[in-house]
């Protein structure tokens, strides 16, 4: 699966870039299982990880022991690998899993946010391209109604009006029936649609080589139905620009709303990566490229500011605590684990020849247009990290400062009435005294 080889190839890349400088001395082995998406086979992955401490996963950082597991890249597999990884206390970081239902204050974080954020800046983008009646169709999955219905949550808060909803099981999709559907919808004199939604994963890597969004995309196209649709993140998969093959036409309405896949130099260092190894070519076009990379950085970072032991906790705690640019945007959790979005997380665009994207703007999630507003300051706040005057500067999730071993300090009071520093003081409790006066 393309995607999965994107991120394997990123992750490797960010450890040649930053191991030895974050750990130095240490040794950091990266190994990789292919679950193919399928939650069984990665429960089973994970769970061998967790009870072995050993060389296996879906793609496993081992430090010594394992420390951490980073995937899986398909929502209903992580919903299986979030169940062991909490059970465990280790932590799991997906660059691409997106459903609303892996949203809780545990063990599994993501780079990229859930679709709640997701089918806000769809319905975002649709709103100020004028849209005013959506069809919907949807694939009876984790990721698929999670994207459905906040999408439609969204757009009709907005004033939009979703009339014809069409829904399919996993792998079952009838792209005539679909095609029937919004064609009876567009000539409804109520609503007349005026484009369409399609929210499902089944772009390429399904039984049989099939794919539901290739093959609507041709029948729309073969139909007639005259209306602009629009795909998900799943549908910025470069591998669908191969499956449509020689009906490149069938792309020509089709406009899709997926992360920011990375700085022109970032995809050129990729890129070149990718020509030098045996990965699918086409792995050098995928989106989730950059979310790789910063995954794998943020739990290198997360790992090295972790207090010891270095267990799931500390690592996680250290997660809560990371902020910085990668090469995807800005990276920051909030209280759930997932990626703090802002109005650079989204872009949208067409497909090129190749399967990549071609950006044509951000989406703004926000949709204020305006000065910020007092949740927006709030969820600013939370993402703040830095060294200020006084010390290191960040929150936990209620609103207190982190406390380090840099915090308090002991001493005298002077002649003058200031304190005379003997020494800080050690809240861990480890029985390791950060720093002490000269002669102490």
């Amino acid at each position: 699966m393309v995607i999965g080889e994107a991120v394997f190839e990123a992750a490797r890349m960010a450890i040649m870039d930053k191991a030895a400088t974050l750990l130095p001395g240490v040794t950091v082995n990266l190994t990789c299982i292919n679950s193919k998406c399928v939650d069984i086979p990665t429960y089973n992955a994970v769970y061998d990880l967790a009870e072995e401490k050993a060389e296996e996963g879906t793609v496993a950082v081992v430090v010594a022991v394992l420390v951490a597991v980073l995937g899986e890249v398909c929502s209903g597999a992580s919903v299986a690998a979030a169940g062991v990884s909490n059970a465990k206390k280790i932590p799991i970081i997906s660059p691409s899993s997106t459903s609303p239902s892996l949203s809780q204050p545990d063990f599994f974080f993501r780079v990229v946010p859930s679709d709640t954020f997701q089918g806000s800046a769809i319905a975002d983008l649709l709103v100020n391209s004028g849209h005013k009646n959506i069809g919907l169709v949807y694939e009876d999955t984790p990721y698929g109604y999670g994207l459905g219905f906040s999408f439609i949550a969204s757009f009709t808060s907005h004033g939009g009006n979703v009339p014809v909803v069409v829904m399919f099981k996993k792998g079952q999709g009838n792209v005539a029936d679909a095609i029937r559907q919004l064609q009876a919808g567009k000539a409804s004199s109520t609503y007349p649609l005026d484009a369409a939604f399609v929210a499902t994963g089944n772009v390429s890597f399904v039984a049989g080589n099939a794919s539901f969004v290739a093959d609507f995309l041709v029948a729309a196209k073969a139909a007639n139905l005259g209306m602009q649709l629009y795909g998900g993140d799943s549908s910025a998969n470069p591998e669908l620009v191969e499956k449509i093959g020689a009906r490149p036409s069938a792309l020509s309405n089709f406009t899709v709303v997926a992360p920011f896949p990375g700085s022109a130099a970032f995809q050129q260092r990729f890129a070149d990566l990718i020509k030098q190894g045996s990965a699918d070519p086409l792995a050098a076009q995928s989106v989730y490229a950059a979310r790789g990379y910063d995954a794998m950085t943020v739990l290198l970072q997360a790992y090295a500011a972790a207090q010891g032991p270095k267990d799931g906790p500390a690592i996680v705690a250290a997660l809560q605590r990371q902020n910085f640019t990668g090469v995807s945007g800005a990276v920051a959790f909030d209280k759930n684990g997932d990626l703090v979005a802002t109005d650079k997380t989204y872009v949208f665009g067409q497909h090129t020849a190749k399967g990549g994207i071609s950006v044509e703007g951000f989406v703004d999630i926000a949709n204020d247009g305006g000065p910020k507003n007092g949740p927006e300051i709030v969820a600013a706040l939370q993402r703040q990290n830095f060294t200020g005057v006084s010390g290191a500067v960040a929150f936990d999730k209620n609103g207190d400062l982190v406390a380090t071993d840099k915090t308090y300090v002991v001493g005298q009071h002077t002649a003058k009435g200031g304190i005379s520093v003997e020494g800080f003081v050690d809240i861990t409790n480890d029985g390791v005294r950060v720093a002490a006066a000269a002669g102490r």
